[in-house]
């Protein structure tokens, strides 16, 4: 019984690792589960063995393609050393995650324009929601007297912007970083000095 339970994940996992590119090129509405099914080489019938309906199928590929990025950030957090060390590597994996991986960000772009307020209380219960208190705890470790939650959430904002806008910054200004191991750098030491600056 054991092999067919994990047979039937790996199947589940690779068909939404096959769709997730699919709704992150066309959106929900662009892709269907006949498009689907082209792609991974089965019958359309096959991946309602799988999947409810295609609603299901999204959400699986939407926190397939985030958990890979969720997890290397938690390795990060969860990594030995001083908090100024470990808020660095944070720092780091999160910018390798967001800039490495184009099919997350466009996903995470059409979920941000669609607005569907259950589907992110979803992905954050089920994705999310671990990750960013297990990055307010740091924060708030290196400044206790700040607010470790907004600095998060301004962290996180700062990185995907950056990232999404980074391939406009040659014509803006060749002298502007696209390189993201400088670009983590720079961040990680730009906010550990405003965390470290006195507090009017």
């Amino acid at each position: 019984m054991s092999t067919v339970i994990a047979s039937d994940f790996s199947t589940r996992d690779r068909v939404a690792a096959t769709a997730a590119p699919l709704f992150a090129e066309r959106g929900f509405t662009g892709v269907s589960m006949r498009d689907i099914a082209e792609a991974v080489g089965i019958k359309a019938a096959s991946l309602y063995n799988h999947y409810a309906d295609k609603e299901a199928l999204y959400f699986a590929a939407l926190a397939l393609v985030f958990s890979r990025r969720v997890a290397l950030v938690e390795d990060a957090l969860k990594a030995t050393g001083t908090p100024r060390e470990r808020l660095k590597a944070m720092v780091s994996a999160l910018v390798q995650a967001t800039a490495g991986d184009p099919v997350a960000a466009r996903l995470l772009q059409r979920e941000l324009l669609d607005g569907d307020i259950k589907r992110f209380e979803r992905l954050v219960v089920d994705v999310f929601g671990r990750p960013f208190a297990h990055m307010t705890a740091l924060l708030t470790e290196l400044a206790p007297g700040g607010d470790g939650a907004q600095t998060a959430a301004y962290l996180i904002s700062l990185i995907h912007g950056y990232c999404v806008f980074a391939p406009i910054f040659p014509a803006l200004d060749p002298a502007l970083t696209t390189d993201t191991s400088v670009l983590a750098d720079n961040l990680a030491e730009e906010l550990l000095g405003r965390m470290e600056r006195p507090r009017p």
